[in-house]
């Protein structure tokens, strides 16, 4: 079977560029995640999208213009808008501080008394479970299944998780929009088996400073596979958070050997069989930064180079201009509603049909985003779709996810993640779900 990977390595890689699009990589891994960072119900998913109550800084005061003098108390609806705040981020003892100062002021406070027992529930370990199907126009089938433990404290929380499922790559060579189909001495028996995989995964999330401004993320996954090797991937991520929901700064690096793989997507395969039988794996360094350029529009900047384990190279680059439409009104932050370009340009060393990678693919897309959150329901929508593109066929795309508490003292919590490309032509469309949910003991 190694053999027969081995002599399709070279037809693979000779194919013509225009084989086809695979421009879903140039599309998705660029950071689709404007509303993929609420899909792991990660801390950082207000930061991100939404703009924060204003923040009480150590002298008592808040930050925010208009409040009192420094050193003076900040007024109750401060206090008990940002506590709320701090849970609706998966923050209670960041938030049972707020509501035990508020306490000191007005010991009958029911809205604190009532917070103070939300918090000191939501810092009680957990347990998570999930489901994830995926399958693509490439004849690419997944399937897994897993859960683990979800331990808490004061400075964020650990996640360890054990998966299991399967991966099928089966090279229908009628599919024509297939590009592996394009070659008749490409699909072949040897990808026509599912692969079973087992994965050990632990997710890391601190944050820490004074005024909670410095977060970070270390995924590390080791993978069990029956049939093709196995391997090991990680990612650290930081970030430094300037201003809540409009000054960020990230940096970060990992191993993967999924273009669409990070700390929020953990469980997604590789992008073909062959590239998962070949064991190739790359190096990801990325960096990137949020920043408004006036009162109402947003500017991203990202960037990625990946550094492939069989020579390859990869340059993207992805910026956004979103204006906001929502909040119009300061003491409303939410819904967050932003409408603006997202333009992408992907630079790969050479082409090659085992996983997606374009040359001189660019694109501009029309984007919008919308997020509502608060400790009880989360909802976020990305919607893009492309008004140009050269040398690969841009996808339109929707991400959505939302979840719900429910049961006594709110201790489950449903969730559910939607990720559809469709594009034209060769180009790769494909279709992500994911349902799950966790509860607190």
């Amino acid at each position: 079977m190694r053999n027969d990977c081995k002599r399709s390595r070279e037809k693979r890689r000779a194919a013509k560029p225009g084989a086809t699009s695979r421009a879903v990589g140039a599309f998705l891994g660029a950071g689709l995640f404007v509303g993929l960072a609420a899909a792991g119900a990660r801390p950082a998913a207000a930061q991100e999208s939404g703009t924060a109550p204003p923040r009480p800084n150590a002298g008592g005061a808040p930050t925010a213009p208009g409040g009192p003098p420094p050193g003076g108390p900040p007024p109750l609806p401060v206090l008990l808008g940002y506590a709320d705040f701090m849970l609706t981020l998966d923050r209670p003892w960041e938030a049972e501080k707020l509501y035990k100062l508020i306490l000191l002021q007005d010991p009958r406070n029911a809205v604190a008394l009532k917070g103070l027992e939300d918090a000191k529930n939501q810092q009680r370990p957990g347990f998570t479970v999930l489901g994830h199907s995926y399958y693509d126009s490439e004849d690419t089938q997944l399937f897994a299944y897993g859960g683990g433990p979800i331990l808490k404290y004061p400075g964020g929380k650990v996640t360890v998780t054990v998966g299991n499922g399967y991966y099928k790559n089966n090279n229908n060579p009628n599919n024509k929009r297939n590009p592996l189909s394009l070659s008749p001495d490409i699909p072949s028996a040897e990808d026509n088996f599912a692969l079973q995989r087992q994965t050990y995964n632990v997710l890391y999330e601190p944050f820490w400073g004074k005024q909670m401004q410095h977060e970070g993320s270390v995924w590390l996954s080791q993978q069990n596979w029956d049939k093709v090797s196995d391997r090991f991937l990680y990612d650290f991520r930081y970030s430094y958070i300037a201003e809540p929901g409009r000054k960020k700064f990230t940096v970060g690096t990992g191993r993967k050997d999924s273009f669409y793989q990070n700390q929020i997507n953990q469980f997604l395969a590789p992008e073909s069989y062959f590239q998962l039988a070949d064991g190739i794996l790359f190096n990801d360094y990325y960096a990137g930064v949020e920043y408004p350029l006036a009162k109402r529009l947003d500017f991203t900047f990202n960037y990625r180079f990946f550094d492939y384990n069989d020579g390859n190279e990869r340059n993207n680059f992805r910026t956004q201009f979103l204006y906001r439409i929502k909040p119009d009104n300061p003491m409303r932050p939410m819904p967050i509603w932003r409408v603006g370009l997202d333009g992408i340009i992907d630079e790969g060393k050479f082409f090659t049909l085992t996983y997606g990678i374009p040359r001189d693919f660019r694109s501009l897309s029309i984007a919008t985003d919308y997020a509502f959150l608060t400790r009880d329901e989360k909802y976020v929508l990305y919607l893009s779709y492309p008004i140009w593109d050269e040398n690969f066929a841009a996808p339109a795309g929707v991400v959505g996810y939302v979840s719900k508490t429910f049961g006594p003292s709110k201790r489950y919590e449903a969730y559910g993640k939607v990720i559809i490309l469709e594009a034209r032509n060769l180009s790769i469309s494909l279709y992500d779900y994911v349902v799950g949910v966790n509860t607190r003991f």
